[in-house]
């Protein structure tokens, strides 16, 4: 484990979460990715409330996996300054 520091600057998000939004899998068993997930990230919204970015994602999930039984918990946090 390596443990290291940073700053969050005001109006920053801090969001952690589990494999278990990453390796949700669709009907056809591909998995939502991290790519996936940084794109969403990476789109508008600058200023959304942290707890709107967590419904981003659960929302993006869903319909990813439209309904699939996942096997694995799937946790957001998310932190914004």
């Amino acid at each position: 484990m390596t443990a290291s520091e940073a700053q969050l600057r005001p109006g920053g998000l801090l969001f952690l979460y589990t494999d278990g939004v990453t390796e949700a899998e669709d009907r056809e068993g591909r998995q939502f990715g991290d790519d996936r997930l940084e794109s969403l990230l990476a789109k508008k919204g600058h200023g959304a409330r942290a707890d709107r970015w967590i419904a981003r994602v659960e929302t993006a999930v869903r319909e990813f996996t439209r309904g699939r039984v996942q096997f694995d918990d799937i946790t957001c946090l998310a932190l914004r300054r």
